[in-house]
Formats: C-alpha cells, structure tokens, sequence
C-alpha cells in the first residue's frame, strides 16, 4: 500500500474521493448530468471512474497544462492533485489507502 509517504494525506483524499465516486455513480446510473466542481484535479479521479463504471462507453479527452500523471514512484511533491490521470489509468504499482473503493474500477489498458 502506499500511505502518507509517498502520497500526502493519502487516506483522508481516499475516503473524500470515495464519497465523490459514489456520488457521481448513482447520479450517472439515473441518466442525470453530472458536473463536479473542486479546489484541485484529486477530484479528476472519482469523476472518471464514477463515470466510467456507469457508462463503459464513455470516452475522456483531457485538456490541462500539464497531464497529472505522477504517480507516487515518481511525484517530487507527493501531492495527489498531480497524480489522478496516472491512477485513473492504473499507472500506480500499489494499491493507495483510502482509495480501495476504487480497486476494482481502474481504467487499465489492456
């Protein structure tokens, strides 16, 4: 697992993050518009799987300045807002804590 180490506060983002993809699931699998608004890209995370688990078709383009997709191997800071592209896509080597409600929803490539 990676912790507080190598992701900041990585559990209570985790378990924020959780409660954001549970939210984003139900209001996807009732057809509804869903638009999250938050401080940081953490939120990227929960929004794309949430999605992604309601509606497997679903296709993303990410438009930014730069891609977040440091995972923890490789974040100078170690601050989750520029890792949630990379764990979306299952770049991360470990399972994060807080973060299990998201294990089986990764979007790997096959």
């Amino acid at each position: 697992y990676y912790d507080d180490n190598k992701i900041k506060n990585c559990q209570k983002i985790g378990q924020a993050c959780g409660h954001v993809f549970n939210a984003v699931y139900n209001a996807a699998t009732e057809g509804k518009f869903v638009l999250t608004v938050g401080g940081d890209h953490s939120l990227a995370c929960p929004t794309i799987s949430g999605i992604m688990r309601a509606r497997p078709d679903t296709c993303v383009v990410w438009v930014d300045a730069h891609g977040d997709c440091n995972h923890p191997g490789t974040s100078p800071s170690g601050n989750y807002h520029g890792m949630p592209a990379a764990h979306a896509m299952g770049w991360f080597q470990e399972r994060a804590k807080g973060f299990e409600w998201m294990d089986a929803h990764l979007l790997r490539s096959p």
